[in-house]
Protein backbone atom coordinates (compact mmCIF):
# COMPACT_ATOMS: atom_id res chain seq x y z
CA UNK A 1 0.00 0.00 0.00
CA UNK A 2 1.41 3.63 -1.12
CA UNK A 3 0.18 7.14 -1.04
CA UNK A 4 0.25 9.48 -3.73
CA UNK A 5 1.83 13.11 -2.81
CA UNK A 6 2.56 15.52 -4.84
CA UNK A 7 2.08 13.30 -7.63
CA UNK A 8 4.51 10.11 -6.62
CA UNK A 9 3.94 7.77 -4.62
CA UNK A 10 5.17 7.34 -0.71
CA UNK A 11 7.30 3.98 0.43
CA UNK A 12 5.16 1.63 0.36
CA UNK A 13 3.72 -0.27 3.50
CA UNK A 14 4.00 -4.07 3.48
CA UNK A 15 0.98 -5.92 5.54
CA UNK A 16 1.10 -9.88 5.83
CA UNK A 17 -2.43 -10.90 5.95
CA UNK A 18 -3.05 -14.38 6.64
CA UNK A 19 -5.72 -16.53 4.96
CA UNK A 20 -9.41 -15.64 5.87
CA UNK A 21 -8.10 -12.67 7.99
CA UNK A 22 -9.53 -9.13 8.30
CA UNK A 23 -6.75 -6.09 8.77
CA UNK A 24 -8.87 -3.03 9.30
CA UNK A 25 -6.21 -0.34 9.85
CA UNK A 26 -7.70 3.50 11.48
CA UNK A 27 -6.62 6.07 10.47
CA UNK A 28 -4.44 4.55 7.74
CA UNK A 29 -2.66 7.28 6.05
CA UNK A 30 -1.19 8.85 10.07
CA UNK A 31 -0.80 5.28 11.67
CA UNK A 32 0.48 3.26 8.98
CA UNK A 33 1.83 5.72 6.20
CA UNK A 34 2.75 8.84 8.49
CA UNK A 35 1.45 11.36 6.69
CA UNK A 36 -0.45 13.50 8.99
CA UNK A 37 -3.35 16.40 7.83
CA UNK A 38 -3.18 15.06 4.36
CA UNK A 39 -5.59 13.66 1.56
CA UNK A 40 -5.18 12.07 -1.82
CA UNK A 41 -5.01 8.78 -3.52
CA UNK A 42 -3.86 5.22 -1.86
CA UNK A 43 -2.83 2.63 -4.14
CA UNK A 44 -3.58 -1.01 -2.76
CA UNK A 45 -1.51 -4.02 -4.30
CA UNK A 46 -1.44 -7.79 -3.61
CA UNK A 47 -0.04 -10.83 -5.17
CA UNK A 48 -2.89 -12.46 -6.86
CA UNK A 49 -1.40 -16.08 -6.80
CA UNK A 50 -2.20 -16.24 -2.80
CA UNK A 51 -5.76 -15.80 -3.44
CA UNK A 52 -8.18 -13.06 -3.98
CA UNK A 53 -8.49 -10.03 -1.60
CA UNK A 54 -11.42 -7.50 -0.76
CA UNK A 55 -10.91 -3.85 0.02
CA UNK A 56 -12.65 -1.34 1.83
CA UNK A 57 -12.38 2.36 2.78
CA UNK A 58 -13.99 4.93 4.30
CA UNK A 59 -13.54 8.24 5.30
CA UNK A 60 -14.23 10.24 8.54
CA UNK A 61 -14.07 13.72 9.22
CA UNK A 62 -14.06 13.88 13.28
CA UNK A 63 -16.62 16.75 14.47
CA UNK A 64 -17.07 16.56 17.88
CA UNK A 65 -20.04 18.91 18.11
CA UNK A 66 -21.99 17.40 15.54
CA UNK A 67 -20.80 14.20 14.87
CA UNK A 68 -21.70 11.68 11.55
CA UNK A 69 -21.34 8.72 9.85
CA UNK A 70 -18.60 9.33 7.41
CA UNK A 71 -18.63 8.18 3.61
CA UNK A 72 -18.13 4.53 2.13
CA UNK A 73 -16.00 5.13 -0.72
CA UNK A 74 -15.01 2.43 -3.63
CA UNK A 75 -12.04 0.53 -4.41
CA UNK A 76 -11.34 0.37 -7.80
CA UNK A 77 -9.25 -1.84 -9.94
CA UNK A 78 -6.91 0.49 -12.42
CA UNK A 79 -9.20 -0.42 -15.16
CA UNK A 80 -11.88 1.15 -14.19
CA UNK A 81 -10.20 4.64 -14.88
CA UNK A 82 -12.40 6.88 -17.78
CA UNK A 83 -12.17 9.44 -20.04
CA UNK A 84 -15.91 11.17 -19.45
CA UNK A 85 -18.97 10.62 -16.67
CA UNK A 86 -21.53 12.10 -15.93
CA UNK A 87 -22.50 12.57 -12.14
CA UNK A 88 -26.75 13.18 -11.57
CA UNK A 89 -28.53 13.98 -8.76
CA UNK A 90 -27.10 17.19 -7.40
CA UNK A 91 -29.97 18.78 -6.57
CA UNK A 92 -30.70 20.68 -2.86
CA UNK A 93 -26.99 20.81 -2.67
CA UNK A 94 -27.11 24.68 -2.98
CA UNK A 95 -29.96 25.49 -0.78
CA UNK A 96 -30.67 28.21 1.78
CA UNK A 97 -27.60 28.52 3.63
CA UNK A 98 -29.27 26.62 6.75
CA UNK A 99 -28.81 23.67 4.84
CA UNK A 100 -25.02 24.13 4.29
CA UNK A 101 -23.89 21.67 1.67
CA UNK A 102 -21.29 21.58 -1.31
CA UNK A 103 -20.26 19.45 -3.89
CA UNK A 104 -16.55 18.66 -4.50
CA UNK A 105 -14.78 17.19 -7.53
CA UNK A 106 -11.81 16.02 -8.41
CA UNK A 107 -9.53 13.33 -10.06
CA UNK A 108 -6.75 11.27 -9.78
CA UNK A 109 -4.46 10.87 -12.43
CA UNK A 110 -2.43 7.03 -12.88
CA UNK A 111 -0.75 8.19 -15.59
CA UNK A 112 2.86 9.38 -16.22
CA UNK A 113 1.96 12.09 -18.63
CA UNK A 114 -0.38 15.19 -17.75
CA UNK A 115 -4.18 14.49 -18.46
CA UNK A 116 -6.59 17.83 -19.32
CA UNK A 117 -9.59 17.65 -17.75
CA UNK A 118 -12.61 19.41 -18.11
CA UNK A 119 -15.63 19.63 -15.35
CA UNK A 120 -19.06 21.04 -16.88
CA UNK A 121 -21.98 21.98 -14.02
CA UNK A 122 -25.70 22.04 -16.07
CA UNK A 123 -29.20 22.65 -14.56
CA UNK A 124 -31.90 20.05 -15.08
CA UNK A 125 -33.02 21.51 -18.07
CA UNK A 126 -29.77 20.97 -19.92
CA UNK A 127 -28.85 25.13 -19.27
CA UNK A 128 -25.05 25.16 -18.89
CA UNK A 129 -23.84 26.65 -15.48
CA UNK A 130 -20.40 27.08 -16.06
CA UNK A 131 -17.37 24.90 -16.93
CA UNK A 132 -13.86 24.75 -15.62
CA UNK A 133 -10.83 22.96 -16.82
CA UNK A 134 -7.51 21.64 -14.84
CA UNK A 135 -4.20 20.39 -16.28
CA UNK A 136 -3.10 17.08 -13.28
CA UNK A 137 0.39 15.73 -13.62
CA UNK A 138 1.78 12.09 -13.89
CA UNK A 139 0.35 10.65 -10.75
CA UNK A 140 -1.31 14.19 -9.89
CA UNK A 141 -4.82 14.18 -7.79
CA UNK A 142 -6.77 17.15 -7.54
CA UNK A 143 -10.09 18.12 -5.61
CA UNK A 144 -12.13 21.42 -6.50
CA UNK A 145 -14.45 22.25 -3.43
CA UNK A 146 -17.49 23.59 -4.00
CA UNK A 147 -17.67 23.36 -7.67
CA UNK A 148 -21.25 25.58 -7.53
CA UNK A 149 -18.82 28.32 -6.28
CA UNK A 150 -16.22 27.35 -8.63
CA UNK A 151 -18.33 28.29 -11.59
CA UNK A 152 -19.97 31.20 -9.88
CA UNK A 153 -23.45 29.63 -9.84
CA UNK A 154 -25.85 30.71 -7.33
CA UNK A 155 -28.45 28.40 -5.11
CA UNK A 156 -31.41 29.49 -7.66
CA UNK A 157 -31.75 27.29 -10.97
CA UNK A 158 -30.12 24.11 -9.99
CA UNK A 159 -32.81 21.73 -9.60
CA UNK A 160 -31.68 18.36 -11.29
CA UNK A 161 -28.06 19.86 -11.54
CA UNK A 162 -25.86 17.69 -12.68
CA UNK A 163 -21.52 17.73 -13.28
CA UNK A 164 -20.23 16.39 -16.72
CA UNK A 165 -16.29 15.47 -16.64
CA UNK A 166 -13.80 14.30 -19.66
CA UNK A 167 -10.03 13.93 -19.56
CA UNK A 168 -7.54 13.68 -22.50
CA UNK A 169 -6.47 10.40 -19.91
CA UNK A 170 -7.91 7.67 -18.40
CA UNK A 171 -8.14 8.54 -14.68
CA UNK A 172 -10.39 8.16 -12.07
CA UNK A 173 -12.67 10.86 -11.36
CA UNK A 174 -15.12 11.76 -8.36
CA UNK A 175 -17.64 13.75 -6.58
CA UNK A 176 -18.43 13.96 -3.18
CA UNK A 177 -21.70 15.78 -1.43
CA UNK A 178 -20.49 17.27 1.69
CA UNK A 179 -22.47 18.04 4.45
CA UNK A 180 -20.96 21.10 6.33
CA UNK A 181 -22.80 20.76 9.35
CA UNK A 182 -21.66 17.47 10.46
CA UNK A 183 -18.63 17.09 8.03
CA UNK A 184 -20.31 13.98 6.35
CA UNK A 185 -19.69 13.49 2.92
CA UNK A 186 -21.58 11.48 -0.05
CA UNK A 187 -19.78 9.44 -2.65
CA UNK A 188 -22.00 10.34 -5.89
CA UNK A 189 -20.84 7.49 -8.26
CA UNK A 190 -19.56 8.97 -11.84
CA UNK A 191 -22.36 7.03 -14.63
CA UNK A 192 -20.86 7.07 -18.24
CA UNK A 193 -21.97 9.59 -20.15
CA UNK A 194 -25.49 8.74 -22.38
CA UNK A 195 -24.86 8.02 -26.17
CA UNK A 196 -27.22 10.15 -28.51
CA UNK A 197 -28.70 8.52 -31.09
Amino acid sequence: MSFWRDGRPTTPVVLLVGARQTRHLADVLSSALGQRDAAGPLQLSYDPREGPMLFSARVVTVNPESPGNAAALPVLPREAARTTAVFPGLSGARGDASEAFRVNAGAFNPHDGPAELIFGLYDGDGTELGTFTRTLGPGGWLQVNDVFREVGAGAAGTEGARLAFSSSLPVFPFVIAVDDRSGDGTFVAPRDVPLLP
